[in-house]
């Protein structure tokens, strides 16, 4: 099965769920422009997910869908779910816990379900669990991330599974998509490229930083928790590297918080700018429509140079 044929999405490409950020104006650019645009339940309240998903059926073109990110370990999620599935959002991506038990839930609902994975053992979890498809991340994404990086890990996770696996994690060109394809994977998922987009919530201030931004730039924090999250290196991310006896609770505050200032207030000293390796990839700022034109003109440009050269 391919998911994008199954759901009638014009192009292989699928924007991530980013803690804040994909909201329904950004997961509606994605959508109409061919792409599916998701809505994340990460850093919003109960009421301001459910508002976002209204925005979204209001304002989305009738004729594309658009899906929900369920990120599993966060309050109120059950709340979120619970209104996902009444409101038939079509599809679903799961990440952040055990997706067994809501697997089913959202299935007997008739809707879709793609989970995130980090490694091979996962993927075949996820395929017993009943999942219709996989994003395998790779480390070279923003936010939190696997151990394993996405050329070194596709290919393992491709091959243990017979569900369709979209590859995620440091993709910003469409010749990357050629790449994925190659290897496999049905399409790519990217967050870091739409992060610039005209219709992104960040900040003026997060948006400079990313155009400013190479592919050296970013840095992890939490590793020596088991806990790795990728975002631009600064005065933040030294000072949470350098807490001794750091604990997991900990981090994950100050993470949260960090995103907040990053996000709404653009605040460079103290915010927490996710970000991926891709970040060196982006130029400029664009609309979404304009991002998945340019995309799909590099994936041509790659086709015509492996096979007319």
């Amino acid at each position: 099965m391919d998911i994008f044929e199954e759901l009638n999405v014009k192009y292989p490409i699928i924007q991530g769920g980013m803690e804040g950020i994909s909201k329904s104006k950004l997961a509606v650019a994605v959508s109409n422009a061919g792409g599916l645009g998701l809505i994340g339940t990460s850093g919003l309240s109960v009421s301001e997910f459910k508002k976002e998903i209204d925005l979204a059926f209001k304002s989305i073109d009738k004729s594309k869908i658009f899906g929900v990110n369920i990120v599993l370990n966060e309050d109120g999620i059950d709340d979120k779910i619970e209104y996902t599935i009444s409101n038939k959002v079509p599809l679903v991506t799961i990440s952040a816990g055990n997706p067994k038990n809501k697997i089913k839930q959202f299935k007997d609902a008739g809707i879709l379900v793609i989970c995130l994975v980090g490694n091979s053992e996962m993927a075949v979890k996820c395929e017993e669990y009943g999942a219709d498809g996989l994003i395998f991340s790779g480390s070279e994404a923003g936010g939190f991330i696997s151990s394993v990086t996405t050329m070194a890990g596709l290919v393992p996770v491709i091959k243990s599974v017979n569900i369709p696996v979209i590859s995620a994690g440091g993709y910003g060109d469409g010749s990357q998509l050629l790449a994925a394809q190659a290897m496999g994977a049905i399409g790519i998922q990217m967050g870091t490229r739409f992060l610039i987009a005209k219709e992104s919530p960040i900040s003026d201030n997060y948006k400079n930083l990313l155009l400013d931004s190479k592919e050296n730039d970013t840095v992890l924090i939490g590793e020596d928790l088991g806990v790795s999250i990728r975002q631009i290196s600064n005065n933040f991310t030294k000072e949470i590297n350098s807490i001794e006896n750091l604990k997991i609770g900990q981090l994950i505050d100050l993470y949260t918080k960090g995103m907040v200032k990053a996000v709404n207030e653009g605040n460079l000293e103290e915010g927490h700018f996710l970000c991926g390796m891709s970040v060196g990839m982006i130029e400029k700022e664009q609309t979404v429509d304009d991002i998945i034109k340019e995309i799909l003109s590099e994936y041509n440009q790659a086709k015509d140079r492996l096979f007319n050269d």
